[in-house]
């Protein structure tokens, strides 16, 4: 008899030290944090949030200097008359672009993984606390790896609406949401014990 209440008491101090460790507040985020940019350009964050929402962007007009090459007889275009870089032109020609606004989709890629994720995610949740004994800092990061592997997969596989045709001739290719990678490798998380 004794034994067993050795053994009951035992289960309680176990039961007790895990909801004190289940009880300490913990949180996860996961996105695009602040100190990332594009080299000389935007936060990255920003970049992610225009792709998610849409946007249309006025650009003022300007006045741009066009680069071409002109072959010896000085009246034909090398390259059809196409554009170069300024190290090889021997011409330069002013233009004025004017003003006009650039319209960028809505492409909710993190509104989508959510929505086609969250229920997962609960799931694998309870399965993850349970090996990890309850360690909320193990079991909030294991849960935010998954969840940025999620996410970045929806970017990969993002293809609605298309990028622009001289998007598309830019880029050769249509994948949206990628060009130089630096969103796609940039989705993390922070876990807040």
């Amino acid at each position: 008899m004794a034994e067993n209440i050795h053994g009951m008491a035992e289960l309680r101090r176990k039961l007790k030290a895990i909801a004190q460790k289940g009880a300490r507040k913990a949180e996860l985020d996961v996105g695009f944090f602040a100190g990332k940019s594009y080299e000389n350009g935007p936060p990255i964050a920003s970049v992610a949030a225009l792709n998610e929402f849409g946007a249309a962007i006025n650009v003022p007009e300007r006045t741009t200097t066009v680069y071409r090459s002109l072959r010896p007889d000085g009246v034909t275009y090398n390259r059809q008359g196409r554009f170069v870089k300024k190290r090889v032109a021997n011409v330069a020609t002013d233009h004025v672009v004017p003003a006009h606004t650039i319209i960028i989709p809505a492409r909710p890629f993190m509104r989508t993984t959510i929505s086609e994720n969250q229920m997962k995610w609960y799931a694998d949740f309870a399965k993850i606390l349970r090996d990890s004994s309850l360690d909320s800092k193990t079991s909030l990061t294991t849960l935010g790896e998954q969840i940025v592997n999620d996410i970045q997969a929806t970017i990969r596989g993002w293809t609605e609406p298309p990028n622009a045709p001289s998007t598309i001739r830019k880029k050769k290719r249509n994948n949206p949401l990628e060009d130089t990678n630096r969103m796609i490798n940039n989705v993390t998380f922070k876990v807040k014990i």
